[in-house]
């Protein structure tokens, strides 16, 4: 609301200062609590094979996630991320994470019809906003075959809180950028 009704000027800063918070909050918790052990040693390589495509993927879909909130309307960019799951599975289907099966695609596609529906039936249908939310979409989507990919090839998996403080410098620097 803030960003489309009341002309806010600095969404990235808004995003990067939410960002900066969570990457802070979740490496005191994951570095000097026993809540979150570590899984994984972090070097280099780990760094910019695993952690920096995840992190820019994130800046990415942030920038463009609230670049759509500019030209389209709360509800609609809702809707439309109802669809993300039909991108999700696409793009699993491609990387050979996931086998198709009759009833997995026939969930996801009246999913995409529903999505498809709403989005013909918007009044008020900007399509750079609509680009933008598909461009976060695809990103976010990325982001979640990516990790899983990563994660099935190298054995260890990073929960969501683990994770942050190593993918959240590069989205910052990336939404910094």
């Amino acid at each position: 609301l803030l960003i489309s009704y009341r002309g806010f000027a600095f969404p990235m800063t808004l995003a990067l200062n939410g960002m900066l918070v969570s990457s802070l909050g979740s490496a005191l918790i994951t570095f000097c609590t026993p809540w979150a052990p570590r899984q994984v040693t972090f070097t280099p390589r780990f760094a910019l094979t695993r952690c920096a495509p995840l992190g820019l993927l994130s800046a990415l879909g942030l920038y463009l996630g609230n670049r759509a909130y500019m030209d389209l309307s709360v509800s609609f960019m809702q809707m439309m991320r109802a669809g993300t799951p039909v991108i999700i599975l696409g793009l699993s289907f491609a990387a050979k994470i996931k086998k198709p099966s009759f009833s997995l695609v026939g969930s996801v596609t009246i999913i995409g019809l529903g999505t498809l529906l709403v989005a013909v039936g918007e009044v008020y249908f900007v399509w750079v906003g609509v680009l933008a939310m598909i461009g976060a979409m695809l990103c976010e989507a990325s982001r979640l075959v990516l990790m899983e990919l990563s994660s099935n090839q190298h054995g260890t998996k990073l929960g969501p809180l683990e994770g942050l403080p190593y993918f959240s410098p590069f989205a910052c620097l990336g939404l910094f950028v």
